[in-house]
């Protein structure tokens, strides 16, 4: 008895392999932050773009940038720390001689799906955290809050009070970060 494939038995045709790579492409991620430059100097904002290009290009860092207007970038990334680490950077790079960052970062944990931003109500709440957020400062919302609290030598988190988030009924706690 003699058994015959077909290629499509054996190998997956590529409209099969287009549409496992859009699932994948279109994974959510968990982790989001909004970084305010609407006070730094243009050559300061070279420098961060600049930055977050190269840590993309190197493929040390798998991250989506949501939104990049004159004044503000919001970015996404699957991992807390990575997401962190990237804040980090762009906090010490930013005005190191300044005693006051002209920066405000928002962060916050809700799935956002890669390709489907559009009216996105959480990458309207992470906007919403970071008008919240002093100048100089960096805040999150409690759902983040309670992820960076796992790492305390790493992240100083003080309660600031409740906000009202954007488009919907719902609140939620602001804690201001410290990078220790």
């Amino acid at each position: 008895m003699y058994y015959m494939f077909r290629g499509n038995d054996v190998i997956p045709s590529i409209s099969t392999l287009k549409s496992e790579q859009t699932l994948i492409i279109n994974r959510p991620v968990l982790f989001i932050a909004c970084i305010d430059m609407s006070a730094i100097l243009p050559m300061e904002k070279e420098r961060i773009e600049k930055m977050l290009k190269s840590l993309s290009g190197e493929d040390q860092l798998a991250y989506k940038v949501y939104e990049e207007t004159e004044d503000s970038i919001i970015i996404g990334l699957e991992t807390e720390i990575g997401l962190m680490d990237v804040v980090r950077s762009v906090w010490t790079t930013t005005a190191p001689f300044k005693p006051v960052k002209p920066i405000r970062i928002g962060l916050h944990a809700a799935p956002v799906y890669i390709n489907d931003t559009a009216n996105d109500h959480n990458i309207d709440s992470v906007k919403a955290i970071t008008q919240f957020t002093t100048s100089g400062g960096m805040c999150t919302s409690i759902a983040f809050a309670a992820v960076l609290a796992l790492y305390p030598k790493r992240f100083l988190l003080d309660y600031v009070g409740l906000i009202q988030l954007p488009k919907t009924t719902e609140s939620t706690g602001l804690f201001q970060v410290n990078l220790k």
